[in-house]
């Protein structure tokens, strides 16, 4: 099986989930079929591993997607910084408040703007970040080639190994 059979999957309750590739179709001699599922423990041998190898590519796409999120959160972050440190030579406080040149204000609030909007995309995308590198890290161990690289004691040869 290739990882084109596992296209349609989704995760429920955190497991993933694939129809059978005969009942994509969902109609065969004029009868509605209904969906067959199949999980990681309904697959034998080579089709759990390319299961288990596409699940863990997956969460490496949205690892990543969150990275550039929070990259591009962060950008704007500072950017406000910017915009807002441009436009504070521009005002001044008089009678408690603050007046500004009207390009000033302009730079205030795009500034601000776009600093709420950084500290907010910063915020969730990294947390977002955390949950994925977490799942992804939980899928690695389950590959069929992941060797636990932990120091570790070794009751038979009584020594440490890796």
């Amino acid at each position: 099986m290739t990882f084109a059979g596992f296209a349609r999957c989704e995760t429920v309750n955190d497991e993933l989930i694939c129809p059978k590739a005969s009942d994509r179709t969902g109609v065969r001699n004029g009868k509605k079929r209904a969906l067959v599922h199949r999980t990681v423990q309904g697959l034998r041998g080579p089709e759990r591993e390319v299961f288990r190898i596409h699940h863990f590519e997956d969460a490496q796409d949205r690892s990543l997607r969150a990275r550039n999120g929070l990259i591009g959160s962060s950008a704007a972050f500072a950017l406000g910084w910017i915009f807002t440190g441009v436009a504070i030579p521009r005002c001044a406080r008089s009678n408690g408040s603050l007046s500004c040149t009207n390009a000033g204000a302009v730079h205030m609030t795009i500034g601000l703007a776009s600093t709420s909007a950084g500290a907010a995309g910063m915020l969730i995308s990294g947390i977002l970040l955390g949950v994925r590198n977490a799942k992804k890290r939980d899928l690695k161990t389950k590959l069929p080639w992941h060797r636990n690289a932990r120091l570790r004691w070794d009751p038979r040869s009584s020594a440490f190994v890796f």
